[in-house]
């Protein structure tokens, strides 16, 4: 402590001033992230919820995209010199999906007079998948005709919008891209990760039901019995609804009751969908896969559109399996970005996500076909319509 005397006019006063505490002692910066969309590059300013579940640390957000932790690190982190922690911020934004920033913090020489948070730079929130529909239509004088079996189809692909002076054509991608049904599970990385055929053929005689109603994010079921069942399988939840069937493979099952008793078991991934009591569950299993299609791009778990290096063996209304070799497989049905117009004309192609634009094409065996154009899915709009006119 280092003292000295004030002197006023009319008294001399003692000063001893506490000494100024060590560098993480102090409010701190933990954890720092700049949030950005993926497609337009720029920071998001949309309202967004955080969330962490280290204990003491608080969540605070600015300008500019910038988020992060803050709290005071050598009351958190006592030991943090010698033993490294685990550091998570939950980030919920409007129009995107959900994401989990995670790092590891320490350990720090010189801990507590000498502190940095963990910077984990700049990290793209991926837009929510929109529909996109519409009607093919031809030129009949003032009353445009309907437009039946038309084909529609996605042709190329931007990911990012093209700068002022550069040609859009020379930033297109190829088409290689297939919606999943329902999203990713789990983070998959481009550099080991692959899309290949996978057909599960459901085990005859063996069907089951769910006990107890599971909900959204949860990994747990409660099923009438386990027979047939093992970890590694994958297991068809809700095969009467097609809207709501998910396929996952099972982590772990409880065996403390013969196996024609009811069970928990618990899956590799957490649910993507809400299933009520009584759904119908089956074991399967998986065929022989098919050729490998590497992704194209890393995905996050809700992703809903996959894309890939090549569209090797991929057709519509396949199972497809996604594989790193390491986290458990994913099951999806696959959807190509291609479809024929009613008899109405109208059409619907799957959602769209993580695209700035789109090239859509358009032909009818009787008629001209009219030029390809470029569409830019409004994400803030969860139905995206457009018109299609034959000459």
């Amino acid at each position: 402590m280092s003292c000295r005397t004030e002197a006023t006019v009319d008294h001399n006063y003692r000063f001893c001033p506490d000494p100024a505490p060590v560098v993480a002692d102090r409010l701190r910066a933990l954890l720092r992230a700049r949030l950005l969309d993926e497609i337009t590059g720029e920071p998001i300013e949309v309202d967004a919820r955080l969330r962490t579940d280290v204990h003491g640390a608080h969540v605070h957000r600015v300008a500019g995209g910038n988020v992060g932790l803050v709290g005071q690190p050598a009351r958190l982190f006592p030991a943090l010199a010698s033993t490294a922690v685990q550091l998570d911020l939950m980030v919920e934004a409007i129009g995107y999906l959900p994401r989990t920033l995670a790092g590891t913090l320490g350990p720090l020489p010189g801990f507590p007079a000498a502190f940095a948070p963990l910077e984990l730079g700049d990290v793209d929130l991926h837009r929510r998948a929109v529909s996109v529909r519409g009607r093919c239509v031809q030129r009949a004088s003032l009353a445009p005709a309907a437009v039946s079996g038309a084909t529609v189809r996605v042709d190329g692909v931007w990911f990012t919008f093209p700068p002022p002076n550069v040609s859009p054509a020379m930033l297109m991608q190829p088409p290689n891209l297939v919606h999943l049904t329902p999203g990713f599970y789990a983070q998959r990385d481009a550099a080991t990760a692959s899309v290949q055929r996978r057909d599960l053929l459901p085990v005859a005689g063996q069907d089951k039901r769910l006990l107890v109603p599971a909900s959204l994010g949860s990994r747990r079921l409660r099923l009438s019995d386990r027979i047939g069942l093992a970890a590694g399988m994958p297991l068809r939840i809700d095969a009467a609804d097609p809207g709501h069937i998910e396929d996952i493979v099972i982590d772990a099952l409880d065996v403390t009751f013969s196996d024609d008793q009811p069970a928990w078991l618990t899956l590799a991934h957490p649910l993507a969908c809400t299933h009520i009591d009584g759904a119908l569950c089956m074991a399967s299993v998986p065929q022989a896969a098919g050729t490998g299609n590497d992704l194209a791009r890393d995905a996050i778990a809700g992703d809903e559109c996959a894309f890939l290096a090549s569209l090797t063996a991929i057709a519509e209304g396949i199972t497809v399996e996604v594989s790193d070799g390491v986290t458990p497989p994913e099951y999806h049905q696959a959807q190509l970005y291609e479809t024929l117009s009613d008899a109405n004309g109208y059409f619907r192609l799957p959602p769209v996500a993580r695209a700035a634009m789109v090239l859509i094409h358009a032909e009818h065996g009787a008629l001209s076909p009219p030029g390809d154009f470029s569409f830019a899915p409004d994400y803030r709009l969860a139905d995206n319509r457009i018109a299609i006119t034959f000459p």
